[in-house]
């Protein structure tokens, strides 16, 4: 099935949804459409190389699925439920390095599209235990070029009983670092770090 009519069926199965105002479901028909214009490429980001073939055809494709996107907003999306850059938010929200983003983005002429931290998930080892802590930041709105900063953002974290300050920065925009305050002597690692923006769809709802 070609793209545009993929789009067209997803957008029709969900319109029961919308004409009955049940609007939590953009949240779905925001998954079902990214997952449908993503199937066609795949998307060569820090984690994820592919061949320098597919890479120097790239932004091409990338154009042309942004030219589809255009004319199913003009044709199909009779109720304004996406915008004509809503692809290229879906395509954003791949980036989780802004900077990788910004080239990108760059390269093809488009408007840098920003992204706001909704909350880290990160893997500590601390005395000699594990931990892994949710929703750190939650609420703080911080822009991602901030996260991904030389300066980065400070936050304070409860582990194992004890308060830690810690700073999440990024000095050479490419991999995110975290560095602890400590009284002690103790050992502090932190083995992972994930990061979770703001939902490009909640800007969508109505």
């Amino acid at each position: 099935m070609f793209l545009d009519d993929e789009l067209k069926k997803i957008y029709e199965d969900y319109l029961a949804f919308v004409e009955s105002n049940h609007f939590h479901d953009m949240a779905n028909l925001w998954n079902e459409t990214k997952r449908a214009v993503m199937a066609r490429f795949e998307i060569p980001t820090h984690e994820h190389q592919i061949p320098k073939e597919d890479y120097d055809t790239y932004p091409v494709r990338l154009k042309q699925i942004d030219n589809i996107w255009k004319l199913f907003r003009k044709q199909t999306d009779k109720y304004d439920l996406f915008e004509d850059d809503t692809f290229r938010k879906m395509l954003a929200e791949e980036y989780k390095n802004p900077w990788s983003r910004m080239r990108l983005f760059k390269k093809l002429g488009w408007e840098f599209i920003p992204m706001v931290l909704d909350s880290l998930i990160l893997d500590v080892c601390y005395c000699g235990k594990s931990y892994r802590l949710h929703n750190i930041a939650l609420g703080q709105h911080i822009p991602d070029t901030q996260l991904w900063s030389e300066e980065g953002v400070n936050l304070r974290l409860f582990i194992g009983g004890d308060e830690i300050d810690v700073n999440i920065s990024s000095p050479e925009h490419k991999k995110l670092q975290v560095k602890a305050a400590l009284m002690n002597d103790s050992e502090i690692s932190f083995p992972k770090i994930e990061v979770l923006y703001v939902k490009p769809y909640k800007y969508l709802q109505k």
